[in-house]
């Protein structure tokens, strides 16, 4: 496996698009592009750039918008951030794109793993992207593990905050409301960890009454009731407050976190970034800019436990934590760079994580939310 990374800091969509060509010419043939970039780019202008260099007709895109994006020991608002992979005489991946996925989450879903079970042997790992605004992750992670034993790394799209719309990148073009679908088979090793750095706090409670990711009532008490107990009668002023304490949902040893994106006040009911089952044991969390840097390194160092000279990384790292921590989310990426230091790596702010839970021993894989993320690839 050859491997570069790169950043592109013009802001001219089509410039952009010729950019990235004259650093992939330097690089050679490129079978996979992954590219994350800033939301405001006119992609349709940016493939055309690409996809006018015959050499490149072919190279199969594959990324998301985000947050913001990362590249070596920085995050930057704007430019395109990019991994360029020629897998030389194999090609140990398969990508299912699908449109209109909001309201078909699980039986798109089901025909993405379909078509890549009949037409890709052996898959073992999937890396999926997919728009964030109005998309329900908890649904679409359920979904693949429902369908298909693998693990499944990734996460949510991003805009700068705007909360509009996003973009993914099906391997052709960028899309609205889809989700793309990258299977590899056991010629690449993939890891993904995840960890946030929040600690659960307080007594706890089980969720009573919810709908999706609107949860109703914890131990019988209205959902706001129930935090406002938890916190010793501490009211908050507005969700900014709120989503400074995310829900902890809790499994033997492990727990991962939901955010709270909304309320109502008259109601009592919150909304969160995920889904929370009834029935879920909850608690609320909160973190340091110390235990989220922990966090971080942490992950960092069990990734290089687990594959000591990876061939690429992703980092895929929750927008609320760039929100919170502020200019030290650089810090998170120099645990990168600093373990890493020869391996190509880039990656986005994301609105919702994909990964294992670090310390998990069945390497199951959830939706989180406030949670770093590092993916690592290596070739057998």
């Amino acid at each position: 496996m050859k491997v570069i990374s790169g950043f592109i800091e013009e802001i001219d969509s089509y410039s952009a698009g010729m950019q990235i060509i004259t650093e992939l010419e330097k690089f050679g043939s490129c079978d996979l592009l992954f590219i994350f970039s800033n939301v405001n780019y006119d992609f349709t202008e940016f493939f055309e750039a690409i996809r006018d260099d015959e050499k490149y007709r072919n190279t199969k895109i594959v990324g998301a918008t985000g947050d913001g994006i990362f590249f070596k020991s920085d995050i930057y608002n704007t430019g395109i951030t990019f991994i360029a992979i020629n897998f030389k005489n194999i090609t140990p991946f398969y990508i299912v794109s699908k449109d209109n996925i909001k309201d078909n989450i699980e039986f798109i879903v089901k025909e993405s793993i379909d078509e890549i079970i009949k037409n890709f042997s052996n898959p073992q790992n999937i890396i999926t992207f997919y728009n964030s605004i109005g998309i329900n992750g908890s649904k679409i992670v359920d979904s693949f593990k429902k369908y298909i034993n693998i693990p499944v790394y990734g996460g949510a799209a991003g805009d700068n905050s705007k909360f509009e719309k996003s973009f993914i990148f099906n391997g052709e073009k960028a899309i609205e409301n889809g989700i793309v679908v990258i299977a590899f088979n056991d010629k690449i090793e993939i890891t993904g960890f995840g960890k946030s750095g929040c600690i659960p706090f307080g007594n706890g409670g089980i969720v009573t009454d919810s709908v999706d990711n609107i949860v109703r009532y914890i131990n019988h008490k209205k959902a706001i009731d129930f935090v406002k107990d938890e916190l010793n009668g501490e009211n908050f002023k507005d969700i900014s407050h709120l989503a400074l304490y995310p829900l902890a949902v809790m499994n033997d040893n492990i727990f991962w976190l939901r955010d709270p994106v909304d309320y109502d006040e008259k109601n009592g009911y919150i909304k969160y970034a995920g889904d929370i089952k009834k029935g879920s044991v909850v608690k609320l969390s909160k973190a340091s800019p110390k235990n989220m840097l922990e966090a971080a390194k942490y992950v960092v160092e069990q990734t290089k436990n687990k594959i000591n000279n990876p061939d690429l990384l992703l980092i895929v790292s929750c927008a609320g934590r760039r929100w919170l921590l502020s200019n030290r989310i650089i810090d998170e990426i120099k645990y990168v760079t600093e373990y890493f230091e020869n391996t190509p790596a880039c990656g986005f702010a994301s609105f919702a994580e994909i990964g294992a839970i670090v310390d998990d021993i069945n390497n199951e894989s959830f939706l989180h939310n406030f949670t770093f993320v590092l993916i690592s690839f290596k070739e057998k």
